[in-house]
């Protein structure tokens, strides 16, 4: 059994909310982060150990905007003109990890697995909407919906 991946809990959340939507083909981005070779693998073995990170992670690693374990890049638009969200994304990431990692009921450096941390999901999916307070509440209850369905996608798979 090799080492547990380290991910970030809002990287795992938006692997389960694309999935619920329906994404399974997730592909290279021009960032060159990893976050189509991790969703493949959590897709493929819910079971996988996960090591809860709050800094780079398995996803960031090769990433063009990870300078030595610090995301430098910005705020999408879509997300930056909210009262309350940062400039840059390492801000805002430590912030919504630390949410749900109060949510959750992990820390970082935690080790679990992908089906246990579903499970804590499910019990969490009402805090969404404080866990991203700064957005609308629209973006909260879509993100509560798409991961609901792909919690329990993964779980029968």
């Amino acid at each position: 059994m090799g080492e547990a991946l380290p991910i970030k809990p809002h990287h795992f959340v938006d692997i389960l909310a694309d999935f619920g939507r329906g994404r399974t083909d997730f592909q290279p981005h021009p960032y060159g982060h990893d976050l189509h070779t991790v969703a493949a693998r959590i897709l493929a073995e819910h079971d996988l150990r996960l090591l809860i990170a709050v800094g780079a992670d398995a996803v960031c690693e090769p990433c063009r905007h990870n300078a030595e374990g610090i995301c430098v890049d910005g705020m999408p638009d879509s997300q930056s003109r909210y009262v309350g969200v940062p400039e840059g994304k390492e801000e805002w990431n430590r912030r919504i990890d630390g949410r749900w990692c109060a949510a959750l009921g992990v820390s970082e450096g935690e080790e679990t697995t992908a089906a246990e941390l579903c499970g804590r999901l499910l019990g969490a999916r009402s805090t969404i909407g404080e866990i991203y307070r700064e957005l609308p509440p629209s973006y909260a209850q879509q993100k509560s919906k798409d991961l609901a369905v792909g919690i329990q996608l993964l779980l029968r798979q």
